[in-house]
């Protein structure tokens, strides 16, 4: 039988992901890591996280692995904070937007950041993936964030027990990991396109080369990549920012 997850919470970090990289040799494989309070939580492409105590989910798993690409562990991690915000909050339209958010509506409740460790030599040791969910953060807080962020407190009115969602993730990702390294990783990769609604839609791309496209979504590859048809070609892209302020979401 498997062993489950290791879960570590404490009081206070500058970040789970940070706190992750330096205890690498002493975390055992499958550990997750929580914090009641980030003091420099970090989003992608060098941003902040809004991280204050005692109202959201701040957490790290860490992998040591190599039976899992960093794509399918960020697929892995992704899911299963979707899979847990549905049983807390059936009544919302979760979804997921490339290449790493949750949102309901157009405002992003989630975001997922992996990271790899690697040696002194380059070899790969292993996988940091780092989640962050709104779950208690308050009208007044939300406003604080420079671009469309909600909560499930905002959503629906009412306060949420972070615990039960630290034991929902928790399980929910130990199920997927497990499909993942049994050879279910294609159905975790379809799984997790058919969750993208962008597919199809027009939308305007800000690449992480300061580009900025607009066309049509064709596809999500496997290795984490957006085809975009721009309309005298299609564009291939491993990152970037999607706006959707104009996108109509069925």
């Amino acid at each position: 039988m498997p062993n489950a997850i290791t879960h570590l919470k404490l009081e206070e970090t500058d970040s789970t992901n940070r706190y992750v990289l330096e205890h690498f040799p002493s975390l055992p494989n499958l550990t997750l890591v929580t914090a009641d309070k980030q003091t420099a939580g970090r989003g992608r492409l060098g941003r902040t996280w809004h991280s204050p105590a005692e109202v959201n989910f701040y957490g790290s798993f860490l992998l040591k692995t190599t039976l899992l690409t960093p794509h399918t562990a960020s697929r892995v991690g992704a899911l299963a904070a979707l899979d847990a915000l549905r049983e807390l909050a059936p009544k919302l339209d979760f979804w997921l937007k490339w290449p790493n958010d949750i949102h309901v509506g157009q405002a992003k409740l989630a975001g997922i950041l992996c990271e790899n460790k690697t040696c002194a030599k380059n070899c790969f040791e292993g996988i940091v993936i780092g989640i962050g969910v709104n779950i208690n953060l308050a009208k007044k807080e939300l406003e604080k964030i420079d671009r469309p962020a909600t909560s499930l407190l905002a959503e629906t009115g009412k306060r949420f027990s972070v615990p039960e969602f630290v034991k929902l993730i928790r399980a929910k990702f130990e199920l997927l990991y497990f499909q993942a390294i049994s050879g279910e990783s294609d159905k975790i990769f379809d799984r997790w396109k058919q969750e993208n609604k962008l597919i199809g839609g027009e939308v305007t791309v800000h690449t992480s080369m300061g580009e900025i496209l607009t066309g049509k979504i064709i596809d999500f590859g496997r290795e984490g990549e957006l085809k975009l048809d721009v309309g005298n070609r299609n564009v291939i892209l491993n990152d970037g920012e999607i706006s959707i302020k104009n996108f109509h979401l069925a």
